[in-house]
């Protein structure tokens, strides 16, 4: 029950922090907060993947690293994304945390995909955010497939019975 509270919590600031990100005070906070509240949760679903398949658990590893550097980019304020107005260094840097971040969510959502309920569903979502993350309406659409994905891991957590690899 609290991996629900927790991933439905993700899944509402992820929203919140594009769609209004001065709503709770400062965007920065929110943001945080956000990937914070996202990495607790994935932290708590590998627990609840205890006696599934080595190869989903990795994949969940691998949407962990790819959270915790978009969260090490946002602390040391380097854009996640390709823009290389400015500093040469940052540009590079925000250039390679948007194609790891991007690549992580793709493989560990297809890796999630073997696993049966709700979790097969929030890796298709992550994976599919992973894909809009690379487009140029990847903004507009990415906060709601995320959003959808951890809504997916709170409802697995709600359910609370172990998963079964399919």
């Amino acid at each position: 029950m609290i991996l629900a509270v927790i991933a439905a919590l993700a899944a509402f600031l992820t929203f919140i922090s594009f769609v209004a990100p001065t709503l709770f005070g400062a965007a920065l906070v929110t943001a945080l907060a956000a990937l914070l509240l996202r990495l607790v949760s994935l932290f708590m679903v590998y627990r609840l993947l205890a006696g599934a398949g080595a190869l989903a658990r990795r994949g969940l590893v691998v949407v962990m690293v790819g959270e915790g550097l978009l969260l090490v980019a946002t602390i040391f304020g380097i854009p996640p994304e390709p823009h290389m107005e400015g500093s040469a260094i940052a540009g590079w840097a925000g250039l390679l945390i948007w194609a790891c971040y991007g690549a992580a969510c793709a493989y560990g959502g297809v890796k999630l995909a073997a696993i049966d309920g709700w979790i097969r569903f929030a890796g298709i979502a992550i994976a599919v955010s992973a894909g809009f993350w690379f487009t140029q309406i990847g903004l507009l659409v990415w906060p709601f497939t995320m959003a959808a994905g951890y809504a997916c891991f709170a409802l697995a957590g709600w359910r609370s019975r172990t998963p079964r690899v399919a």
